[in-house]
């Protein structure tokens, strides 16, 4: 059966409510489709995660408009509200939304139609902050604002602003590339071959990048740097401690990429005080590091967590 209901998530009145069994999937033009359990109705309609949901708007936004849209349960809530990044800098936001302009774009002064409800695709809290956005960029040149309908931007990229997109495009990589960094030592071999490989290339598509199974004739030390610069994201294990691990990752991590750090449960208390501060993957078993490793890259980089089941 489908009704109209507002939005648990955003709030947005007369959304399309359908039943499916115990779940209710609503299609929200804000945070797209996306399915709860009872329990998370609860919750939502509580007030103690009010503050949480611009970061859930945003999860479930991203998932929708990949194709995979996200079934929420109670445990499957926890882990988006944990494993959500830090809000991004306003810069860092310009970036994102420059990028997806370009991606939109036919052709070069092409204008790019952009809702107001597409407040959560670009994580902001509401219209208001997408409509300030917006303003920055155009402040900073990157962008035209043509006069649109009044619930509508149509933005196209300027010179400078294309000039801007090709710096991320080159900074970030194009493709599908993601560098790993740690120790070589064999007692982690299975840490990589069984649970990091696995986990970016056949669980996220992605081709994963570790130097010393690369072919290559410049220098090492060169080879590595330019691979990080080619990288979408960095996956830096820092099981053992080795210092070339660290500067990978913080290499990486000046350079604006996203770095994701894993480390075995049993040395986890070594890890450098500097980088205790971020969220590490902790693992035990190959398989552990796997399902771990997979569920943050889709979290975070893909922006899709596959469901799980209410405990």
């Amino acid at each position: 059966m489908t009704s109209t209901q507002t939005c648990l998530i955003c709030s947005t009145n007369s959304v399309p409510c359908e039943e499916r069994g115990d779940l209710l999937v609503y299609r929200c033009p804000v945070c797209g489709e996306y399915g709860l359990s009872g329990t998370v109705k609860a919750v939502l309609q509580g007030d103690g995660s009010r503050h949480k949901l611009p970061l859930l708007a945003a999860a479930c936004r991203r998932a929708s408009d990949a194709g995979r849209p996200l079934t929420l349960t109670s445990h499957l809530l926890a882990k988006i509200y944990q494993e959500a990044r830090e809000p991004k800098s306003p810069l860092e936001m310009v970036d994102d939304l420059l990028l997806f302009i370009a991606q939109q774009s036919p052709r070069y002064l092409a204008p790019v139609r952009i809702q107001w409800s597409d407040w959560a695709k670009f994580r902001q809290p509401d219209r208001e902050g997408l409509s300030s956005l917006l303003r920055m960029v155009k402040d900073m040149g990157f962008v035209e604002l043509p006069s649109g309908g009044p619930s509508d931007f149509y933005p196209h990229l300027t010179t400078s602003g294309w000039q801007r997109v090709q710096e991320l495009l080159t900074r970030r990589g194009e493709g599908r590339d993601v560098f790993v960094a740690m120790s070589f030592e064999p007692i982690l071999s299975s840490a990589y071959d069984d649970g990091i490989l696995p986990s970016l290339e056949t669980d996220c598509g992605f081709h994963a990048i570790r130097v010393d199974r690369e072919n290559y004739n410049d220098k090492i030390d060169d080879h590595i740097v330019s691979q990080i610069r080619r990288a979408r994201f960095v996956v830096a294990d820092v099981t053992m401690h080795r210092q070339g691990v660290y500067f990978e990752a913080g290499f990486g991590f000046g350079l604006g990429l996203d770095v994701i750090y894993t480390c075995r449960n049993d040395d986890i208390a070594n890890a450098h005080f500097d980088t205790r501060q971020y969220n590490h993957v902790v693992w035990e078993t190959p398989a552990d590091l796997r399902r771990k490793l997979t569920d943050r890259v889709r979290a975070t980089i893909i922006g899709a967590t596959p469901a799980q089941p209410d405990a």
